[in-house]
């Protein structure tokens, strides 16, 4: 099941999620140091004038880039080169790539790209045009090959949008043996979590990840800087936060903190040598930042790894499709399968990949639920959780013989419903049986709605040794730049994706 950021909040608000620990802080930075940059700016669009997204921009040599937003809209911000003969291009699956010389001075423009589509009578690959069929199986044979696991590093621009609706929050105090636990926290917690919650946060970073599959530790991420919008103060939720923390603090070394909603139970503390509870609620609420940063990582390194095949159940249970080669495309001289698909009785996706004709690799899709679907959900008595919409996007960039992801984007929209019992107990080891030594009870019911849009740029790569990678430490917290609105002073000198209007005009709510 996959729980948005917001909600997760909302869920350790609720049920009393475990203290986090505190470390200190990574000075690793990718802004160039030369204060001397040019900004090119614009708005990229078909021969239609409809604005087109996801248009990859890059440097000539290659590394430096950045990627249209999902209006079209773009700013990059790159050093002067010295004398002439340095290029920018502009390129999109199904249209010409188009360049010209990089502009020696802050630059706007406005792009047309035209479509290179080209028939499949024309595409001289075979003696015959393969089936779509053949062609999905042969992508699913080539995963290994084309996405190998190698110990790699990267630089990145991550990107989190979350707007919450809260249609429903009832909390009903049962019991509680603590005193500093009680009704009127409860009911705090009850009258004053806002309704609508919406938060977005850019960061910068690097993401450094494994080439053994066997493990443990798959990819290690590093901040470097956050720059984040809050519509809300929710330092009361923290407060209680820090209330549990000091209990949790207390507690022996044969004596440990649970979650316990009927059968379910699930461990969330346990006192030992070096335990560093959070008291800081600024800190608790930065720290928590990072750990959401790391969970969407897994999940979305998943997906682009095609290992997720719940996301790509299209390749894995092709049966589950029809399948049309809608055409080709080139891409630097390479001819490139377009392949439509749309859902059988079992399937859930609809959408488009593009796919190369020489490696089988997929290089752009572009895909989501087709109408009338429901993605992932999941039931237990009480609750009740239900993907149900979603938009993914993802591109890939050929290193070598191989593909390493360059943009990836995931829009989803999420019900969650809940309406249990939930205690929070103090816990004793024993021989048999642990003994109950404290005990909070609540009964919550919350019906919530949320849409949560991430994305995820790669900027630039970088070899790194596996010794490196073993033996690299982790940020454990993050100084986050609280903003009220997002201003682009704030990431002058970075390669980052240019904000929607609506969120360059957005202003936090107070």
């Amino acid at each position: 099941m996959r729980i948005s950021t917001l909600s997760h909040i909302l869920l350790v608000i609720l049920l009393a999620a475990s203290p986090l620990g505190s470390a200190g802080q990574s000075n690793h930075a990718f802004s160039d140091s030369i204060h001397t940059r040019i900004t090119l700016t614009g708005k990229i669009l078909d021969s239609n004038e409809n604005a087109l997204p996801y248009v990859n921009i890059y440097r000539s040599n290659g590394v430096e880039g950045t990627i249209s937003n999902e209006h079209g809209a773009f700013s990059w911000s790159f050093k002067p080169t010295e004398g002439r003969g340095d290029s920018v291009f502009f390129q999109s699956m199904g249209y010409k790539t188009q360049g010209f010389a990089l502009p020696q001075s802050d630059t706007n423009i406005v792009l047309v790209l035209q479509e290179d589509l080209i028939q499949l009578n024309e595409m001289v690959i075979y003696a015959q045009t393969p089936s779509a069929d053949d062609l999905i199986r042969r992508v699913k044979e080539n995963i290994a090959r084309n996405y190998p696991y190698q110990y790699q590093g990267s630089q990145f621009f991550y990107r989190s949008r979350t707007t919450m609706n809260l249609r429903k929050l009832d909390a009903q105090f049962d019991k509680s043996s603590l005193e500093s636990i009680h009704a009127g926290m409860v009911d705090s917690i009850r009258d004053h979590f806002p309704d609508e919650l919406m938060s977005f946060t850019d960061l910068v970073g690097k993401l450094y990840r494994s080439g053994n599959p066997n493990d443990s530790v798959r990819q290690k991420v590093v901040a470097d800087k956050a720059v984040s919008l809050d519509d809300a103060n929710l330092d009361f939720a923290f407060e209680v936060i820090e209330t549990l923390n000091k209990q949790m603090e207390e507690a022996s070394n044969n004596e440990y903190w649970r979650v316990k909603s009927g059968l379910y139970k699930k461990e969330i503390s346990h006192s030992s040598a070096g335990d560093n509870p959070i008291s800081d609620k600024m800190q608790e609420k930065q720290t928590q930042t990072l750990r959401n940063l790391r969970y969407s990582f897994k999940n979305e390194m998943a997906f682009a790894d095609l290992t997720d095949e719940d996301r790509w159940e299209f390749i894995y249970h092709p049966r589950r499709y029809e399948f049309t080669i809608a055409g080709g495309t080139l891409i630097d001289g390479e001819e490139v399968y377009r392949i439509d698909f749309s859902p059988r009785r079992r399937g859930l996706y609809a959408g488009r990949i593009f796919v190369s004709s020489k490696s089988f690799a997929i290089l752009k899709a572009d895909f989501g639920l087709a109408p009338g679907k429901v993605g992932r959900d999941f039931w237990f008595p009480g609750i009740q959780y239900e993907e149900q919409a979603l938009h993914l996007v993802i591109q890939y960039e050929a290193v070598g013989d191989h593909y390493r992801l360059k943009y990836l984007s995931n829009q989803s929209a999420e019900a969650l419903q809940f309406d249990r019992k939930v205690k929070l107990q103090k816990v004793k080891d024993r021989f048999l049986f642990p003994k109950v030594l404290e005990e909070v009870a609540v009964r919550f019911d919350f019906d919530l709605y949320n849409e949560e849009s991430v994305e995820i740029l790669i900027v630039d790569r970088f070899p790194v040794e596996s010794t490196v990678f073993r033996t690299l430490k982790e940020n454990r917290s993050l100084n986050v730049q609280y903003v009220n609105q997002f201003s682009d002073a704030d990431w002058e000198s970075y390669s980052i994706i240019e904000p929607t209007q609506a969120m360059k005009d957005y202003r936090r709510k107070e």
